[in-house]
């Protein structure tokens, strides 16, 4: 009876064998769905990582990127607060100005410390010739013309130099230095005669004058 139940098989018919899947296309086939499950991953991450800025905050009912937001602007407001606030002194600070030694000066003229100083030239008191003696005609004196006619002044002490002028009687004039003697004539420079020109100056003989006083 079991016989009866078994299927009738034909001899003749061949057994399709069940094929055995190639290696490599396993070994693709795996790959293939170790990228699909990476990526899959990656997606995820990315998702719960906009879900954490998206997650609203505790006690504040807004997402975190809000926050973040809302905490850069206090930021920068309070910066420029500081910044702009004014200081509580403006007006300006004098600072000491720094002495400056100047070197003494050199011959050169350059400053150079290590030359010395040229000594400054002593001049010499002039002395004045001491006063001659009264009533005598001398240089330095005085004297007055005493002549009617008046008393010829040269240009030389010489009868033959150039008559610059005629001093009047009573004429006063000044004795400028030693005299001279010449045509048997005894010559005076003087000057001091001219009222124009007090340096105005010439030779008169001694003959018709007298000492007097300063004018």
């Amino acid at each position: 009876d079991l016989l009866d139940d078994e299927p009738n098989i034909d001899p003749r018919e061949t057994l399709q064998i069940e094929q055995i899947e190639n290696p490599e296309q396993v070994n693709k086939q795996t790959a293939k769905q170790k990228i699909q499950k990476e990526r899959v991953q990656q997606r995820q991450a990315r998702a719960g990582a906009v879900s954490v800025w998206s997650r609203p905050l505790p006690f504040v009912g807004a997402p975190l990127w809000m926050a973040l937001a809302l905490l850069a602007v206090l930021a920068v407001a309070g910066g420029s607060f500081f910044m702009l606030r004014p200081k509580a002194s403006t007006l300006p600070v004098v600072s000491k100005l720094p002495t400056v030694t100047t070197a003494p000066a050199s011959p050169t003229g350059y400053g150079d410390p290590t030359s010395t100083v040229p000594p400054k030239p002593t001049t010499t008191p002039t002395i004045a010739p001491p006063a001659p003696p009264p009533n005598v005609i001398a240089p330095g004196a005085y004297v007055q013309v005493k002549s009617a006619s008046g008393l010829s002044v040269r240009d030389a002490p010489t009868t033959s130099g150039k008559k610059l002028t005629v001093l009047p009687n009573g004429a006063k004039a000044h004795i400028t230095g030693a005299s001279q003697t010449a045509n048997n004539f005894t010559w005076w420079p003087i000057d001091q005669f001219d009222p124009a020109n007090p340096q105005r100056s010439g030779w008169c003989v001694e003959q018709f004058l007298v000492p007097t006083t300063a004018p």
